[in-house]
C-alpha cells in the first residue's frame, strides 16, 4: 500500500483529470440509460405469473387499463354518448360503461373503463389520459383519472435525493472542522456518482426505484469513507508535517479501514444478486458499482483536493461541537453485564417480532384521484385466468362458476361473450336491434339463405297485415303505403300455389314493380314469422359475420340497410374481431375478472387459493393466473424462505472478510451479531482487572473508541482524585 499511496500523492493531478475526464463522458452517457418503471419485468422467470403475463404480452399483446371517474354528465343517454366519444379517441381502445350498473354509476359520479392497447408506462397511455381529460374539459365536466403511470408519476423519489443532499450539507456544516471540508466531500461524492450513473449504460436500462434513490443512497453508503480519510489525515498532519507526507501516511493507515468496510457494503450489496426477484440484482448491482466507484474517488479525487485546498482549509478552520463520552463510556462500561442481557434479550425478541412481521410487497399509490375513485366505487383489479385451447370447451362452466365466487364483481370469456350462443330474443336485447329483424337473420342463417317455400295467398295476408309491423324503420312510410296493392299483385299473380323465390318471380315477370330483391325480403319475413324454430342460437360473432358476408350483398336486403349502417356494420365486425382477438388465440384462452378486492389482502390471496383449486380439477391442461393478487400470493410464498437464504448468506461474507481483515475469530463474530442485533453493548470486552485497581486498558479503551467516533485525540486520564470511590470511579471530576 506503501507503494500506491505513494504514486496518488505524486500523480494526483493527473489522476484527478482523469477522473473528471470520466465523469464529462459519464454525463453524456447517464441522460441515454433507460428508466424501466414496470416492476413486473423484474419477476422471476419461475414464477407462474411471471410465465402468464410473458405469454398474454406475445398472445394478446400489452394492454392499460384506465379508470376515468367522471362528475356531470346528466342521466343515462349523456353518460352514454360520452361514452361513445372517448371510444372515438385515437389512442383509447374500448371504453366499458354500463348504465345503471352501480360499477359504473354512483349518484353523480359515471366510472368509464377505459383500455388502451399499449404498456402501462407508455407513451401512448399519458396521451390517452390527456384525451380523456380534454373532453371534461370541453364539456365542463370534473374528472378523476387512475393508471399505473400516474402512481408511479405520484411516487417519484427525485425530491428525496434533493431533501437528502440538504440534510447532508446541514450536518457536515455543522460537525466539519473546516467551512470548505462539506463542499470537498460532496464534490467527491458527486464525481462517483455522475461516473455511477453514465456507467449503466451498458446495462441497456435500469428501474426506476434504483434511478430515483440509487443516488442518495451511494452518498449514505459511502460518505464514511472520505470522513475517515480526512480524519486520518487530520491526525498525521502535525505541526512542521509535510502535506504530502501526512497524506501518504493517511492513505497507508486509513487504507486497511476503508478498503474492508467498503468490502463489507459491496459484498452485502452483491448478495443482492441471488434475489429471483430481480429488482435486486438491478438495485444491488449499480449501488455495488456505485460504492466501488465511491471507494476509487476517495482515494483518487479526495488526495488531490485535499493537497491543493490544504492551506484554504486550515485559514477556514471553524469550532465544531464535541460532545464528551466519558460519561456515556463509563456507564456503558459499569453496566457491561447488565447491557449483555440486554442485548441477548433484544437479539430473541427480534427474531420472534421479525417472523411476526408482515412485508408489503406493493406499493400504496399516492395518486390522489385513485383514493377518491376508490371511495366512490371501491377497490376493483384485474385477474386474468389464461389457460391453453384445448380446454376452451370447458371456458363457460368455469366462467360461471368463478363469477360466483366471493369478491369477483365480473368474469367474461369469450365463450360467455362473443362466442356465447343466445337465442333471437336474447340476441334482440343485448344487440339493441328489432326482434322481427333478428328472426329474419336467424332464419337466414340456419337456412343458408334460402327462404323455402311460400304460399302464394298466405304471403299476400302477410304483406298486407304483418310484414310492415314486423319491418318497422326498416321500409319508409312511402313504400308502407304501397303494401296493399303489392299484395293484390301477389294473390292475383301466385294465386293459392306454393313457390320458391326463384318460381315466383318468374310468376311475377308481367309485373316489374315487384322486384326479385324485395320478394324475397317479403317471403324471408314471412317465414321468419311462421316458420322460425326459437330453438335456433348464434354467437353475436356469427350474426355479425352473418350480416356483413352474406346479407349485405344479398338484394333482398337493398332497401333495409342503409349505406351509413353497412358502415357501421363493418366498424362493429372489426370491433368484435378485436374483442375475440382479446380474449382467444390459435393456442390460449383468457377469462377476464374484475375483482373488489385489494391484492394485497388476505381476501384476494383466498380468492387465488380457491380459483387454483377450480383449474385444477376443470382443465386438462396448464393454466396461469395473471394479476397483482396472485403476484402477491406468490411473492408472500416464497419471500421468507429467500429473504432468511441471502441473510445468512450476506452474514457469512462479512463475516469472512472482518475474519480476513482483523484475523481474529471473535471480532468478526461479535460484529456480525451487534449488526444483526443493532446494539453496541459488545463491543466492550470483560475487565478481569480487580476493582480495586485504577480505571483499566479495557475501560480506557472503551473511551477510546467513544472518543475516536468524533475524530479527536483522547487524552489520558488524570490521576486519581480525592473522590472517595476513585478506584472503581467513572464520574466527570475523575477522568475530565
Amino acid at each position: 500500500m506503501q507503494r500506491i499511496a505513494a504514486f496518488i500523492v505524486r500523480f494526483h493531478g493527473q489522476i484527478f483529470a482523469l477522473f473528471m475526464a470520466l465523469a464529462v463522458v459519464c454525463c453524456f452517457m447517464a441522460v441515454q440509460v433507460g428508466i424501466n418503471a414496470d416492476m413486473t419485468k423484474y419477476l422471476p422467470a419461475s414464477m407462474q405469473m411471471k410465465q402468464g403475463s410473458d405469454i398474454m404480452n406475445e398472445e394478446f399483446g400489452e394492454g392499460t387499463p384506465i379508470q376515468l371517474m367522471v362528475r356531470g354528465p346528466q342521466g343515462s343517454q349523456e353518460r352514454e354518448d360520452f361514452a361513445t366519444t372517448l371510444q372515438g379517441f385515437s389512442h383509447i381502445d374500448s371504453v366499458s360503461y354500463e348504465s345503471g350498473s352501480p360499477r359504473f354509476d354512483n349518484g353523480d359520479y359515471a366510472l368509464y373503463r377505459i383500455t388502451v392497447s399499449d404498456g402501462p408506462y407508455s407513451d401512448a397511455v399519458e396521451k390517452a389520459c390527456n384525451e380523456a381529460r380534454g373532453a371534461c374539459e370541453v364539456r365542463g365536466y370534473e374528472c378523476w383519472i387512475d393508471t399505473e403511470r400516474l402512481n408511479n408519476a405520484a411516487n417519484n423519489l427525485e425530491g428525496v435525493l434533493v431533501v437528502g443532499v440538504i440534510l447532508a450539507m446541514i450536518i457536515l456544516f455543522v460537525l466539519a472542522a473546516s467551512w470548505l471540508e462539506p463542499i470537498f466531500l460532496l464534490f467527491t461524492i458527486l464525481i462517483a456518482v455522475v461516473i455511477n450513473l453514465g456507467t449503466n449504460l451498458p446495462l441497456g436500462e435500469v428501474s426506476d426505484v434504483t434511478a430515483s434513490c440509487g443516488a442518495i443512497l451511494q452518498m449514505v453508503l459511502s460518505m464514511d469513507y472520505l470522513i475517515m480519510l480526512l480524519n486520518r489525515y487530520r491526525k498525521e498532519h502535525a505541526p512542521g508535517v509535510d502535506p504530502r507526507i501526512a497524506l501518504e501516511n493517511a492513505l497507508v493507515q486509513g487504507a486497511r479501514a476503508i478498503a474492508s468496510s467498503s468490502l463489507t457494503t459491496i459484498a452485502g450489496l452483491l448478495c443482492l444478486l441471488l434475489m429471483t426477484f430481480t429488482i435486486g440484482r438491478d438495485l444491488g448491482f449499480v449501488l455495488a458499482k456505485g460504492v466501488l466507484l465511491s471507494l476509487l474517488c476517495t482515494f483518487c479525487v479526495m488526495p488531490a483536493l485535499i493537497l491543493w485546498f490544504d492551506g484554504a482549509m486550515e485559514r477556514t478552520r471553524k469550532p465544531t461541537p464535541y460532545p464528551k463520552m466519558r460519561a456515556l463510556s463509563a456507564y456503558s462500561f459499569s453496566c457491561r453485564y447488565v447491557l449483555v442481557v440486554v442485548f441477548i434479550a433484544l437479539l430473541v425478541g427480534g427474531l420472534v417480532f421479525k417472523g411476526m412481521a408482515q412485508p408489503a410487497f406493493v406499493t400504496p399509490s399516492k395518486n390522489p384521484d385513485a383514493t377518491v375513485i376508490q371511495e366512490q366505487f371501491g377497490v376493483e383489479e384485474q385477474l386474468v385466468v389464461l389457460y391453453q385451447a384445448q380446454d376452451e370447451a370447458k371456458s363457460t362452466a368455469i366462467t360461471r362458476a368463478v363469477e360466483k365466487m366471493d369478491g369477483v364483481a365480473s368474469a367474461n370469456s369469450y365463450a360467455t361473450s362473443i362466442g356465447k350462443q343466445r337465442k333471437a330474443a336474447a340476441m334482440a336485447r343485448e344487440a339493441d336491434m328489432d326482434a322481427p329483424l333478428v328472426r329474419m337473420l336467424y332464419y337466414y342463417g340456419h337456412n343458408d339463405g334460402s327462404v323455402g317455400v311460400v304460399n302464394g295467398s298466405a304471403l299476400a295476408d302477410y304483406v298486407r297485415s304483418g310484414f310492415a309491423d314486423d319491418m318497422g324503420d326498416m321500409i319508409d312510410a312511402d313504400a308502407a303505403g304501397k303494401l296493399g296493392s303489392l299484395a293484390d299483385i301477389l294473390e292475383d299473380s301466385l294465386g293459392d300455389r306454393s313457390y320458391s323465390h326463384a318460381q315466383a318471380v318468374r310468376a311475377l315477370e308481367d309485373h316489374p314493380s315487384v322486384q326479385p330483391g324485395n320478394l324475397k325480403l317479403m317471403m324471408l319475413a314471412y317465414q321468419a314469422r311462421y316458420s322460425y324454430n326459437p330453438a335456433w342460437t348464434m354467437s353475436m360473432e356469427q350474426l355479425m359475420d352473418l350480416l356483413v358476408d352474406e346479407v349485405l350483398d344479398d338484394e333482398a336486403f337493398d332497401s333495409a340497410f342503409s349505406g351509413s349502417t353497412r358502415q357501421s356494420l363493418l366498424d362493429a365486425q372489426e370491433t368484435l374481431k378485436e374483442g375475440k382477438d382479446s380474449l382467444v388465440s390459435a393456442d390460449y384462452g383468457r377469462i377476464v375478472c374484475s375483482v373488489a378486492l385489494a391484492c394485497d389482502s388476505a381476501e384476494s390471496s383466498a380468492l387465488c387459493t380457491q380459483l387454483r383449486t377450480l383449474l385444477d380439477e376443470e382443465l386438462s391442461g396448464e393454466y396461469w393466473l395473471v394479476g397483482k393478487g396472485p403476484m402477491v400470493q406468490e411473492m408472500a410464498a416464497s419471500f421468507s424462505g429467500e429473504f432468511n437464504f441471502i441473510s445468512w448468506v450476506t452474514v457469512g461474507v462479512i463475516f469472512l472478510i472482518v475474519l480476513l481483515t482483523f484475523r481474529n475469530l471473535i471480532i468478526p463474530l461479535l460484529l456480525v451479531t451487534l449488526i444483526q442485533t443493532c446494539s453496541p453493548s459488545l463491543w466492550a470486552p470483560p475487565s478481569t482487572t480487580p476493582s480495586s485497581t485504577p480505571p483499566t486498558t479495557a475501560r480506557r479503551a472503551a473511551a477510546t473508541a467513544f472518543a475516536a467516533l468524533w475524530g479527536r485525540p483522547t487524552a489520558t486520564p488524570s490521576a486519581p482524585s480525592p473522590c472517595p470511590a476513585a478506584s472503581s470511579c467513572w464520574c466527570a471530576s475523575c477522568w475530565e
